[in-house]
């Protein structure tokens, strides 16, 4: 049975299982390049949560695993996907003729090409220059433009002093072209690109891994303050919301505060049974299925109790609505805490959008979805009511669910 499959009929089970046990499990058992294994292991650390991805890391710097050093390798090529990169896995080991990178990615907005170079300790002296040689070779055979791309040194071991690592690149003459991270903050970027959702974030995250001189920090502020904002984004929208409402609506607005990682695991869950196939995060609301044929819209609401019905909000941003018109098929999930899942199709939604409430503040637009459930169970969407039909009921795209 696949890796993946395992996953899927026991998920716990799967998580509760060492690196070397995992491996071992995997096609041939043991990681090499083009084999089964590599590319069972690669698919279940596409779709593990970046806990269980951070404690395999941990275990493969540990050295429990006889592969270690290649899961490690392939641990870090995951986290450049899930930081938005187009990545493509590089050779365990070297051959003669062909480029001995660990990874190659590129990021979609801007066409840099990072060449990813894995070392799990930096106590021996790094030679850079077969690094350069990795870039001269994919630049000669069209896979990047050397004006375009650099080198990341990514170091496993947090607890290592890397002032030599670091004085050594200044001093070389490839100071211009490799940066250093250590991989406690490669996790610690993919962590707070999940908290993020306007795609400009994901975008000027990607941009601190590439040189630059920063002897003027007011982009590197730019940055901090632009994801800063879209972190606390969807709270101060919510309250916005209220103000427009009024004093009913506002009443029982911090009733309760949503374990949203928690409403996620199981939003995750109810969607896997819906498509049949596994999701990844492309932001805080918005997910993909591997073969990024699908994207979903999810967002959590807690509940607003009001005299006759109990209201739920969501706001929904022109970039996510841009995705679900690009992707092939696009779903709206929006979870409503204690009652259950509002799951409908794009093409059926979208008919709405133009007549939901709109706001705009700091260049930033979105549309207010209003979902209200009756005593009597049926859920309608709330437009504005100078339109034909101000409540639409999609009690058919609703399904009850034991949220909290």
């Amino acid at each position: 049975m696949a890796l993946v499959d395992m996953w899927k009929a026991n998920r716990d089970g799967v998580h509760g299982k060492a690196l070397h046990q995992i491996i071992s499990f995997a096609g041939e058992g043991r990681l090499s390049d083009q084999s089964t294994c590599s590319r069972e292991f690669r698919e279940l650390l596409a779709i593990v949560e970046l806990n269980v991805l951070q404690r395999y890391a941990a275990e493969a710097l540990a050295g429990e695993a006889s592969d270690h050093g290649l899961a490690l390798q392939d641990i870090v090529n995951e986290l450049g996907d899930r930081l938005g990169y187009n990545v493509e896995s590089g050779l365990y080991r070297g051959r003669r003729g062909e480029s001995g990178h660990d990874g190659l990615w590129i990021d979609p907005d801007s066409s840099h090409a990072i060449i990813a170079e894995v070392k799990t300790t930096a106590v021996y002296r790094i030679k850079l220059d077969p690094i350069a040689k990795y870039r001269n070779d994919l630049a000669t055979t069209g896979k990047l433009s050397k004006e375009k791309s650099s080198a990341l040194i990514v170091v496993g071991q947090t607890d290592e002093d890397t002032t030599d690592l670091e004085a050594q690149i200044r001093g070389s003459r490839h100071a211009w072209d490799v940066r250093l991270v250590s991989l406690t903050a490669l996790f610690k970027m993919v962590a707070l690109k999940n908290t993020t959702d306007d795609p400009a974030s994901a975008q000027l995250l990607r941009g601190i891994l590439v040189p630059r001189e920063y002897t003027k920090l007011d982009s590197l502020l730019d940055i901090v303050s632009f994801v800063a904002q879209d972190v606390s984004e969807e709270e101060t929208e919510e309250k916005e919301d209220e103000n427009e409402l009024g004093e009913e609506s506002r009443e029982g607005a911090y009733v309760s505060k949503l374990n949203r990682e928690e409403l996620r695991a199981k939003a995750k869950q109810f969607l896997l049974e819906q498509l049949k196939q596994h999701t990844r995060d492309i932001s805080r609301t918005l997910l993909e299925t591997l073969d990024g044929q699908i994207v979903v819209y999810y967002a959590p609401s807690q509940p607003y109790k009001e005299s006759n019905h109990t209201r739920y909000w969501f706001g929904l941003h022109d970039y996510q609505v841009d995705s679900l018109s690009k992707h092939k098929q696009g779903f709206i999930a929006c979870l409503c805490s204690g009652a259950g899942m509002v799951f409908m199709p794009w093409s059926e939604f979208s008919k709405y959008v133009p007549s939901m409430l709109e706001s705009s503040k700091d260049g930033r637009h979105w549309r207010h979805i209003f979902l209200k459930r009756a005593r009597d169970g049926k859920m309608k969407l709330w437009l504005r009511s100078s339109t034909p039909t101000p409540q639409v009921d999609v009690t058919k795209w609703f399904s009850p669910l034991a949220t909290s």
